[in-house]
């Protein structure tokens, strides 16, 4: 597992350097505000395209080991995706008749103007996720994960330039956007449809809304808890372009963006991991259970801890290069870092209990975590800017984080405290507080930045391989493979 998990992890951060250009490239192409623009639409579309789901992606992460190896497979997959497009629908209509709403929660202006490409938007990020969730049950995640993070987003860093070059206008970046987003949903389509290994039949294309009666209660509880999931990762976003403004909302996406390093990390894992948590939790193989948590587990804090300590060491230097105006955003980028570093360091516990017969505790604690998202975000926000929405949806998350803890060692008897994890947390330590020293010598611009990072990532891998013995340690595991 390590292998896939350190192949998808390489691929995520070719896609993450990509990202980061783009990060980095676009306010010399785009205003603030349009990138606030941006950012907007792709929260409200994110809220959105939980209702069009309406929990039915965790149902395919639950249920598709149940039926792969049965008759039932054609009519199961067939049905999820015939009634995701119709509440899909439904959404589309819901989003029409509030256009006004929207508008005016932002006073009108650009929103108005950009509003036609939430729905185009929604349609298309509604069918990447679905299809992206089948390529995960299917185990062609690092193929998926190629189309969207390398061709999606290398295509994205080329027309940037273009952008530059040719002066072209923010309108042509949301086109060129939309037709990106469109042939990533068709590659998403064949890929997945291609490893089904399924000889469909017309039968086979009608969906069954018999069957999938017996998943409504899995499906409901899952979709209250990923509206209270996304809105902690979106409100933010949005609530910030109603109290300050949407140039405030482009630089708290560029802090956000920065951060995004770390989250990286627990989605590259878990999409080898989480079907594979799905098939051993059906199957009430705990022995196997518990082993692939602890591999993902030390992956995501091995990668998450250097990765925090550089971006919060380095936080103002990212932010320099991009202008002073985009200095406020230095604090938003630690805070936020560090409840992703929570995250990280809880592993895949919330998913072991949604995939059990325990789902319902998803239900009840991420909907409690709605109001105190909510809520925190109307009381910070106001008082302290952006900044504010940095402490309410850290403080969020690691609330979450110490809930779903607490429950899966109860039920599972896993945790992450271990000897291990420790020795993460110590190395981390001794490569923070020589980088915090160190960068006080040397002036930063973007090449001793990258340099400084590398060989901050080797020094704490020996360190871990040779002072801790860690044996995943990626030196320690090149050596054992190359060097005899």
């Amino acid at each position: 597992m390590f292998r896939s998990n350190l192949i998808n992890l390489i691929i995520s951060y070719a896609g993450l350097f990509l990202a980061l250009f783009n990060t980095f490239f676009k306010p010399k192409v785009l205003t603030s505000e349009e990138i606030g623009i941006i950012s907007t639409i792709l929260s409200i579309t994110a809220l959105l395209q939980l209702l069009s789901y309406a929990g039915l992606l965790a149902v395919i992460m639950k249920y598709y080991p149940v039926y792969k190896e049965t008759e039932n497979k054609a009519k199961f997959i067939s049905s999820v995706v015939f009634i995701s497009y119709i509440l899909l629908g439904f959404v589309l209509l819901l989003l029409l008749f509030s256009k006004k709403l929207i508008v005016s929660y932002y006073g009108g202006g650009p929103i108005g103007d950009y509003f036609v490409y939430i729905p185009l938007y929604l349609i298309l990020s509604h069918s990447t996720e679905l299809f992206e969730r089948l390529s995960r049950v299917l185990f062609v995640s690092v193929k998926s994960n190629m189309i969207r993070n390398i061709y999606f987003k290398g295509a994205n860093c080329v027309f940037l330039v273009l952008m530059f070059i040719f002066s072209l206008s923010f309108k042509s970046y949301m086109q060129f956007f939309m037709i990106m987003s469109l042939v990533t949903v068709i590659q998403m389509i064949w890929l997945s449809v291609k490893h089904l290994d399924i000889k469909w039949t017309f039968k086979d294309l009608i969906p069954d809304f018999k069957f999938m009666r017996q998943f409504r209660s899995y499906s409901f509880f899952m979709l209250i808890a990923s509206i209270s999931g996304n809105l902690a990762n979106n409100i933010d976003k949005i609530m910030i372009g109603h109290y300050l403004s949407l140039s405030k909302t482009g630089i708290y996406a560029i802090a956000l963006a920065i951060t995004s390093m770390m989250n990286i990390i627990f989605e590259s894992f878990s999409r080898i991991t989480q079907p594979k948590l799905s098939e051993y939790v059906q199957s009430e193989d705990m022995a196997n259970m518990r082993k692939a948590f602890y591999d993902n587990l030390y992956n995501n804090i091995h990668f998450g801890v250097i990765v925090f300590v550089l971006i919060s060491v380095f936080s103002r230097d990212f932010l320099s290069i991009l202008g002073k105006e985009y200095a406020e955003g230095t604090s938003v980028i630690i805070i936020i870092a560090l409840g992703q570093l929570s995250n990280l360091s809880t592993g895949m516990c919330g998913e072991i209990v949604s995939l059990s017969k325990y789902y319902r505790f998803d239900f009840y604690s991420r909907t409690l975590l709605i109001f105190i998202v909510i809520a925190s975000n109307a009381v910070f926000i106001p008082l302290f800017g952006i900044t504010g929405a940095a402490i309410a949806t850290s403080s969020n998350l690691i609330i979450y984080d110490i809930f779903k803890m607490i429950y899966a060692y109860r039920k599972f008897h896993i945790h992450p405290f271990t000897r291990i994890t420790f020795n993460f947390y110590a190395s981390g330590l001794i490569i923070a507080t020589s980088v915090f020293i160190l960068k006080h010598y040397i002036i930063m611009n973007f090449i001793n930045l990258s340099l400084i990072s590398f060989f901050s990532f080797i020094l704490y891998d020996l360190i871990l391989g040779y002072v801790f013995n860690y044996e995943y340690s990626v030196l320690r595991k090149i050596k054992k493979k190359y060097i005899k």
